[in-house]
């Protein structure tokens, strides 16, 4: 259910985009189908978007939130 939300929120949010532009997508999750699959059909679907850089960050040795970013650039 929010991997389809934020696969279109993800969209409008590139639509948005000026050639040569940064999209910073990051989510609050470490689920892959949220986060790498959704960033991953993205690439697929849009030749002119490049991966730059992820990451994420995990709540280990700590509680704490953990979350995912992906830096996509336009063109």
């Amino acid at each position: 259910r929010h991997a389809r939300r934020q696969a279109a929120i993800l969209e409008g949010a590139f639509s948005a985009l000026c050639h040569g532009g940064h999209l910073l997508y990051s989510t609050c999750s470490t689920e892959p189908e949220e986060n790498q699959d959704v960033v991953g059909a993205f690439l697929e679907k849009h030749p002119s978007a490049r991966m730059e850089r992820q990451g994420a960050t995990f709540p280990q040795p700590h509680p704490g939130d953990c979350f995912y970013w992906a830096l996509i650039r336009h063109g």
